[in-house]
């Protein structure tokens, strides 16, 4: 007698595994939430390859897992990654695929959403988008910071054809997944009209804060990549002058020079510990130990190091960002948000620094917010009562 047929996710993205594996950003069932499937297939446009199966299988749970790397059209020979052009990758990137799935899952709106495209047609299975980031905008600050006219030119011709693409993906998703509220009204202006909210997945590992008095001296905590103009905690650094903390900025990216620099300009060499890596599982497990954690940006989502942060229980002061402000901060009772200048996030930090109730009051709201809200599991279950509701269509 035949067993019953296991569950089958194709899972499509762009990045490369190995790397990821390498920064420590890998995290537990991320791309099989409650271990809905029993296989997962996942099929990588990083030509990085072979993926070690060993140090990414935690992301598909208990499910068995088979890996591609297909590797990354070139967009010149493509002429813009055409259509035409591209059909002998399309089809041998799907003669890849090993078996047929059930379902088809994207992260991101690239590449790989014109090769889900195509796979969804072959094997006429539902296709589920999420969406990570308001593209558009990251385009936009690259193309306004370009001085080269030709590279300008081809910036924004690259940004018109990704739109496209993202577009023609959207118009075939059965589902799409926004991980914040800002993502959602960008899927809409790409005229997807019914995006899901479900908050990105984070580590299962954060440890609750258990106490409340402060280390001495205390100790200040910021974590994420360092980017010129998007995300570097400038202002944190020269906030920190005359008061007695030690911050530890654990990350790396384009502005990490720039912030040593200031560090020493402003006096607080001593005072900082920059950690370019650290794996993320020993983040969120010793989180519980600092006494504030900072943050300074100016993009469109939530950080996950945020999230995190929240869950653990820990107070956090950042900065209110200009222009347009990120819906879940607004009037937030669970956090301290100031204007964007050193003597505001010194103001704060220095009060939280007087008041251990204040302190404590933040952080467990903080942490009874993020439990409901964003706690791993949460957001697995509603991820995996998708792919329930599509596959009893089907």
């Amino acid at each position: 007698m035949m067993g019953k047929k296991k569950k089958r996710l194709l899972v499509i993205i762009p990045d490369d595994l190995n790397k990821l594996a390498a920064k420590g950003e890998i995290t537990k069932r991320y791309y099989n939430p409650d271990d809905y499937f029993e296989e997962v297939e996942i099929v990588s446009l990083s030509d990085k390859g072979p993926i070690d199966h060993d140090r990414v299988k935690t992301t598909v749970g208990s499910a068995d897992l088979s890996l591609t790397a297909i590797g990354r059209p070139d967009a010149i020979s493509t002429l813009g990654w055409n259509r035409y052009l591209l059909g002998n990758w399309i089809s041998r990137a799907l003669d890849q695929i090993k078996a047929r799935p059930d379902l088809i899952r994207i992260h991101g709106l690239h590449l790989n959403g014109l090769l889900a495209v195509e796979s969804k047609k072959r094997f006429n299975v539902p296709l589920v988008a999420s969406v990570h980031e308001v593209g558009d905008w990251y385009k936009k600050l690259e193309i306004r910071a370009c001085r080269d006219p030709l590279k300008k030119t081809l910036l924004y011709l690259y940004s018109l054809r990704t739109r496209q693409i993202a577009n023609q993906t959207l118009r075939r998703c059965d589902e799409v997944i926004c991980v914040y509220h800002s993502v959602c009204n960008y899927v809409r202006r790409l005229s997807y009209n019914n995006p899901r909210l479900i908050y990105n997945a984070v580590s299962e590992d954060v440890r609750p804060k258990e106490s409340y008095e402060l280390n001495s001296p205390p100790r200040l905590l910021n974590v994420g990549r360092q980017t010129p103009g998007i995300k570097e905690p400038t202002n944190i650094l020269r906030a920190i002058e005359g008061l007695d903390v030690k911050l530890d900025i654990i990350g790396d990216g384009p502005a990490h020079g720039q912030l040593v620099r200031i560090a020493g300009e402003a006096g607080v060499t001593d005072k900082v510990n920059f950690i370019s890596f650290q794996p993320n599982e020993q983040i969120v497990q010793s989180m519980r130990h600092y006494d504030i954690y900072v943050y300074q940006y100016n993009n469109w989502e939530i950080s996950k190091s945020v999230l995190e942060a929240m869950l653990c229980g820990l107070p956090i002061v950042l900065n209110q960002k200009e222009n347009h402000p990120v819906r879940e901060f607004l009037s937030a009772d669970y956090l301290l948000a100031v204007p964007n200048s050193p003597a505001d996030f010194r103001a704060s930090i220095q009060r939280l620094l007087e008041a251990g109730n204040l302190r404590e009051e933040l952080g467990i709201k903080a942490r009874n917010l993020a439990r409901k809200n964003y706690a791993p599991k949460v957001m697995e279950k509603k991820v995996a009562s998708i792919y329930g509701s599509l596959l009893g269509r089907h």
